[in-house]
Order: structure tokens, then sequence, then C-alpha cells
């Protein structure tokens, strides 16, 4: 039953899909990250960014020496031109608050 439905339903998506696009006047990609954004969830390039700040984060704070001694160096190295790097010494909420809005600058432009 749940697979008809959902047949279904991607029948109906793709016969107006483009009379959606043509009234609200959106392509694909730009009404796929407004939607997005209004449900309260990342496109995958942010959401890839988002995963980066915890793993970085997560070495900053590791136990580890030999991780560390190695992430200061990429830390180093990278720090002027990597927009993820420069979060990492931010709280969590705000390091979380700036991929946001890095996400919401991308859907506005």
């Amino acid at each position: 039953m749940a697979s008809k439905l959902y047949n279904y339903g991607c029948v109906i998506y793709k016969l107006l899909l483009p009379y959606y696009i043509c009234i609200f006047g959106y392509n694909k990609r730009e009404s796929v990250n407004a939607r997005l954004l209004e449900l309260g969830r990342l496109n995958v390039k942010h959401l890839i960014m988002l995963r980066k700040v915890k793993f970085y984060r997560n070495l900053l704070h590791s136990c580890n020496t030999v991780l560390s001694d190695v992430f200061f160096m990429f830390l180093l190295n990278n720090f002027s031109n990597n927009c993820v790097l420069q979060t990492i010494f931010m709280s969590k909420s705000d390091a979380t608050r700036s991929v946001w809005c890095a996400f919401e600058n991308y859907v506005v432009l």
C-alpha cells in the first residue's frame, strides 16, 4: 500500500513540477533549497559543512596527542582560507548557527 502511494506521489510530482516552477518562477534547484529552508533542513553541501564543524571540534578536544598535533598543523596552514575552520573556536551553538546563516544566504542569493 505504501509503495503504491509513493509511486502515485512521484508521478504527480513529475507531472506538476513544471507547472509549479512556471507559476512561481523557480528553477528546480531554487525551489528545492527554498523548501528545505522552510522545512528547517539543510541541503547536502551545508550538511557536509555542519559535519565538518563537528568533526573539527572533536579533533580539537581529542585526548589523542598525535591527532591533536596533526590537526593543529592543518589548522595553522588552512585557517585563513577555510570558513569551517574559523568556526571551531566558537561555541557549538554559534558554529551551528553560522552554518545555518550560510545556508540562508545561499538560498536568498
